[in-house]
């Protein structure tokens, strides 16, 4: 596989999608389901702090007497990134709109018969297809990071926002984890391809994109058998929000930590079972994230050693 065979593979794609609308539609759509949670969260946390929030009747509030600069700790410029970004993930608004990206990205292909052309003549398929999966990863690497800094000017316009320092969006921490939010919509949005390309339907891939990460959430919330909780050690969405906990320090999710968490507060779904207070209960589980980035290199390979295997027949 030669450098030049792949950037041409990688120009041509991007002169084709640049003529799809949904190549502009899809970072709209993530500004729609960013943005106003955003500015939400925004608005909550000056309820919970000037007390102006209504609470059920005998509820106090829970954040009462908590420094505001604490409340807006995540809209600090130094967070804001990891914040943005794990918004397009954290739900199933987010995590729907990768997933329809990886099945509409092959459409053409399928529709035209492009790659059974491709791999018939023995015109080194994989090249196109790993070609194609760059300019995919690229494509979505770049609406998060487009989705951060328009959350990161959103902030302009809201008061009492602290830390608002361009020197801050520099660091490493914030780099590192725009880079992960960005590895996890690759993963999900390769993962529906993947089906796309061997189901040969865009309309089968569409349909796991976005019905998936309900059907897992669904189930990893009401399931307790033994079987359901290790598909949640290893499952796609399940993965990604052990991953979103990671970047949030872990733990920091939950109610009692410092500093106080408004804005995606979703905690991972994985979970399995522990020891309570003497007593035998779900409770909830993180992998180590060498395991996480295993999972990913797993996902990848399988995906590469099956379309190897199609391109010799």
């Amino acid at each position: 596989m030669t450098g030049s065979g792949l950037l041409r593979v990688i120009q041509a794609e991007i002169n084709r999608v640049v003529r799809k609308p949904f190549i502009y539609i899809i970072p709209l759509l993530f500004l729609i389901y960013v943005i106003p949670d955003e500015v939400g969260a925004y608005n909550r946390a000056l309820a919970f702090y000037t007390g102006t929030i209504e609470m059920p009747p005998g509820v106090p509030n829970p954040f009462s007497g908590v420094d505001l600069s604490q409340m807006l700790y995540w809209f600090r410029w130094e967070n804001i990134l990891t914040s943005a970004g794990a918004t397009c993930l954290a739900g199933l608004g987010g995590t729907s709109l990768v997933g329809y990206v990886g099945a509409v990205w092959f459409a053409d292909d399928l529709q035209t018969g492009v790659n059974k052309q491709i791999a018939v003549l023995r015109k080194r398929l994989m090249l196109v297809i790993s070609g194609k999966f760059l300019t995919l990863a690229l494509y979505m690497a770049g609406i998060l990071i487009f989705v951060a800094l328009v959350s990161v000017l959103t902030t302009l316009f809201l008061s009492e926002i602290p830390g608002r320092e361009p020197a801050a969006l520099l660091r490493w921490i914030p780099l590192r984890n725009i880079m992960l939010c960005s590895i996890m919509a690759v993963m999900w949005a390769s993962l529906v391809a993947m089906i796309t390309l061997l189901s040969r339907s865009p309309v089968l891939g569409a349909a796991v994109g976005v019905v998936w990460p309900l059907v897992e959430t669904v189930g990893l919330i009401t399931g307790n058998s033994k079987i359901q909780l290790f598909l949640a050690k290893i499952t796609p969405i399940s993965t990604i929000h052990s991953l979103l906990a990671f970047i949030y320090d872990r733990f920091s999710w939950v109610i009692d930590s410092t500093p106080v968490v408004l804005w995606t507060t979703s905690p991972p779904l994985t979970r399995t079972m522990g020891t309570v207070y003497g007593m035998e209960a779900l409770v909830p589980f993180l992998l180590p994230f060498s395991s996480l980035l295993t999972v990913l290199v797993v996902y990848r390979e399988n995906f590469i050693l099956k379309n190897s295997l199609k391109s010799r027949f």
